[in-house]
């Protein structure tokens, strides 16, 4: 369960609902199952044993819990703004339980938020909202990681409120709402998942009306992205990154650009002659190097873009790996 992966779109991500916390982990968990190559929703289930794990339930058998749950997620609906306004979708086709196994088909109204997404989308580990004990919590992660890459996020009180399903009668005061809800979500956030964020405010006419977030990495999540890139570049090239060095090169130059290259190493390799893979790979990586041109050229090695003629060979390469940290 640690590496099932959660992506949706942005639009569901700041889609509206009303849901409590083990309805909206047993949301995400099917969600986590949804396969990348997916072109159409696949019956999804989830055993007693798997939903024992993901929950949190006490003084209840869990039989009679996964049962009731059933008959209240067929009526749960979501709403998500489209470009002519809001739609109410009902979050599944169906729900089945039986003996201990809940089985679900997602809407086909939510495909285009779920599936075969190429851009505009949020994704993070299951793992990271397993342990988040509020629903408040959960909706906050994904509304800061939404924007992990810009670092912040400004949001309305109103905004905010309504994302996080919290009705008008609800901490009606600021500091109500700041005590019961985002001190705690901070709090959580920061300790059990892959971001750490904090908060300011915003102030109009002496009332709080906007809060600026800032939203950094954490060392677990730069050693999770780590882990993954040095997994994917052995399958691809057959050759072992160093787990630190490639933490400097996510910590330098951020996630995003380092797997950019990982996705594409292994087609430099098939036009290069190299003696060290690795050191190759953290110079190109580092330098940001254009090398779209070397797929064109066979048998020759990759050349930088900036200087047309010049051919970058191992001993240029090493010397860049041997001033990394500089």
């Amino acid at each position: 369960m640690d590496d099932k992966l959660i992506v949706k779109s942005n639009s569901l991500v700041e889609g509206f609902f009303s849901l409590n916390l083990n309805e909206y982990k047993t949301i995400l968990y099917f969600i986590s199952k949804i396969k990348k190559d997916d072109t159409e929703f696949q019956k999804q289930k989830i055993t007693v044993t798997e939903f024992k794990e993901l929950i949190q339930v006490k003084g209840m058998s869990l039989y009679n819990y996964m049962d009731k749950m059933g008959k209240t997620l067929v009526h749960k609906v979501i709403m998500i703004y489209r470009k002519d306004g809001y739609i109410g979708i009902p979050w599944f086709q169906y729900v089945k339980y039986s003996c201990g196994t809940l089985e679900v088909r997602f809407n086909k109204e939510l495909e285009s938020d779920l599936l075969d997404l190429n851009r505009e989308f949020t994704k993070y580990k299951l793992n990271f909202i397993r342990f988040l004990n509020s629903i408040y919590s959960i909706r906050i992660y994904e509304l800061t990681k939404q924007y992990e890459s810009l670092k912040t996020r400004s949001i309305t009180i109103d905004q905010l409120r309504n994302m996080l399903g919290i009705r008008d009668d609800q901490y009606k005061k600021f500091s109500d709402f700041e005590k019961r809800v985002l001190k705690t979500s901070v709090h959580e956030i920061s300790d059990n998942t892959d971001i750490r964020i904090s908060y300011s405010t915003t102030k109009t006419s002496r009332k709080v009306t906007d809060l600026i977030f800032d939203i950094q990495p954490t060392s677990k999540a730069v050693s999770q992205e780590a882990e993954e890139i040095v997994e994917l570049f052995l399958q691809k090239t057959g050759e072992t990154l160093h787990f630190d060095r490639v933490k400097e090169l996510i910590e330098l130059k951020g996630y995003d650009t380092v797997m950019k290259y990982v996705d594409l190493f292994d087609n430099y390799l098939q036009v290069c002659n190299m003696k060290d893979v690795a050191r190759y790979f953290y110079a190109v990586c580092k330098n940001e190097y254009d090398l779209s041109a070397s797929n064109s050229i066979e048998n020759k090695p990759i050349q930088s873009t900036n200087f047309d003629q010049r051919v970058y060979d191992d001993d240029y390469f090493e010397s860049l790996y041997d001033n990394f940290k500089t």
